[in-house]
């Protein structure tokens, strides 16, 4: 039994460090009690500086009075989940940067009681492209109305010109400057 019970815990932390995302395992009352790779670096510890510490560490300052308290509803009631389904979260690295994340949660029942275990994803990339995105279409909207604006008044001034073209379009500038006004060539022309 005990062979077996080694072997999958072997198991377990090698699917915990082949994550893509940092996973942050914890226990019921909070501590940390398992991190992978990604977890240490996205968040700037060590793994054994996180071991026993309160999962709050992680936790941006302003949202730290609340957290406990969210943490402890999950655990009466634990299931997999978005965690903040609606809410822009996000996490606290060691140097007290912020990041705005994506967390899943799930729970995990144990002989030693219920372990929750956090997919945290740094979002960031994602939103600059989104709001990239954004502005590109902002950008195109703006382009497209500006566009359309100058098109109007552009057609008119062809339409004069082309009148004029048709009027003028055999006399020389110097020579149109010292017509009668209201004359036209075909009308200068008659009266000669």
């Amino acid at each position: 039994m005990t062979q077996r019970t080694s072997l999958a815990d072997g198991m377990f932390v090698a699917l915990l460090e082949a994550a893509p995302d940092a996973m942050v395992c914890m226990a019921a009352d909070g501590r940390v009690v398992l991190v992978n790779a990604q977890a240490e670096r996205l968040f700037g510890y060590e793994r054994a500086e996180l071991i026993g510490q309160p999962v709050e560490i992680l936790v941006p300052d302003a949202a730290r009075a609340v957290h406990a308290g969210h943490r402890a509803g999950y655990v009466a009631d634990p299931r997999h989940r978005p965690m903040g389904a609606g809410l822009s979260l996000a996490g606290r690295r060691r140097d007290a940067s912020t990041f705005p994340a994506e967390i899943s949660l799930s729970a995990i029942d144990t002989d030693e009681g219920i372990l929750v275990l956090a997919a945290i994803r740094d979002v960031t990339a994602r939103l600059r492209m989104r709001d990239l995105e954004r502005s590109k279409q902002s950008l195109e909207s703006f382009l497209y109305t500006v566009s359309h604006d100058l098109r109007a008044p552009l057609r008119v001034l062809s339409g004069y010109s082309e009148l004029l073209l048709e009027e003028y379009g055999g006399v020389s500038a110097r020579k149109a400057a010292v017509m009668p006004s209201g004359s036209s060539p075909s009308v200068s022309r008659w009266g000669s």
